[in-house]
């Protein structure tokens, strides 16, 4: 990957954590530079406080992702 910006992003419907870590070992395993890395889930709250505070998870989930991609560099040099 030479040092490539990468943007890991893992869903599913439960308990995503370990696949979240193996794909964080594998891009810098690689040589990748991880930007961001996001596992969200359909089953499970996504962030406990929005949650709390009535917002639907699948909404969450859709912000959460924008706000990543919104750090992602879109050059690299």
């Amino acid at each position: 990957m030479r040092g490539k910006p990468t943007a890991i992003l893992i869903t599913g419907a439960g308990a995503v954590s370990r696949s979240r870590s193996v794909m964080e070992r594998l891009v810098r395993a690689a040589h990748g530079e991880i930007v961001v890395s996001l596992a969200l889930t359909t089953m499970r709250p996504n962030d406990e406080a929005a949650m709390l505070a009535g917002e639907d998870n699948r909404v969450t989930a859709e912000r959460m992702a924008g706000e990543a991609a919104r750090r992602i560099p879109l050059s690299h040099p």
